[in-house]
């Protein structure tokens, strides 16, 4: 098994799995997933340890793939028969083949804007026509704000496991994931340049966004 970054363990020590398996599913729920096809081909990009197809598993859809860079994490991935290492800006799938593609978490790691667009653009072209895309990515907001402040006092990170683990994270992203949540405006803006808005919540310190490809 290949070795895991400091970033990765500290994913890893964050929340559990069954944990985040119902974060997921309450975030799935709260987008409406629970109404569409089971049937629908689902593409989960950057799915880390597999937790985010297990909640689509959970909630009746079969018929769900993961995509992530990191083979430490794909090789202790929930669904590892589901998933394969691989570029998000280059996915290994076909055009017009999936009907949902979800990134929770993934875009605010690419190093360069740029490669922000390609992975949108990628995740568009994967589409099949009337389609769906979910994003979920940090934004700032005072709840935010505030949890940072919060998990960078030492005697919090001392008695937290949780908030040392987050501002470990944190810390291994700096100054990527500082300078990403302060353009929330702008990164809203490059996804409606691929998709057409249907739905959006920003609030926790996230942004959740659904769409359809811009035709």
């Amino acid at each position: 098994m290949s070795e895991l970054t400091r970033w990765e363990r500290a994913y890893q020590a964050f929340e559990t799995p069954a944990e985040e398996r119902r974060k997921f599913i309450r975030r799935l729920r709260s987008v409406g997933a629970g109404g569409w096809s089971r049937d629908a081909r689902v593409l989960e990009v950057c799915s880390g340890r597999g937790n985010g197809l297990a909640a689509w598993r959970e909630l009746g859809f079969a018929r769900v793939y993961g995509v992530d860079l990191s083979r430490s994490l794909v090789e202790v991935s929930a669904l590892r028969e589901r998933c394969a290492v691989g570029d998000a800006c280059r996915l290994p799938i076909r055009p017009a083949s999936i009907d949902v593609a979800i990134i929770q978490g993934g875009l605010h790691h690419f190093p360069t804007f740029d490669l922000v667009r390609a992975g949108l653009a990628e995740m568009r072209r994967v589409l099949a026509p009337g389609g769906r895309v979910v994003i979920v990515e940090p934004a700032r907001t005072p709840f935010l704000t505030a949890v940072h402040a919060i998990s960078e006092l030492k005697p919090v990170r001392a008695l937290s496991g949780r908030m040392d683990a987050f501002a470990t994270m944190t810390e291994e992203e700096y100054p990527l994931y500082h300078a990403w949540i302060e353009r929330t405006d702008e990164v809203l803006r490059t996804i409606r340049q691929e998709f057409d808005q249907v739905w959006l919540r920003r609030r926790w310190g996230k942004l959740v966004f659904v769409g359809r490809p811009r035709r």
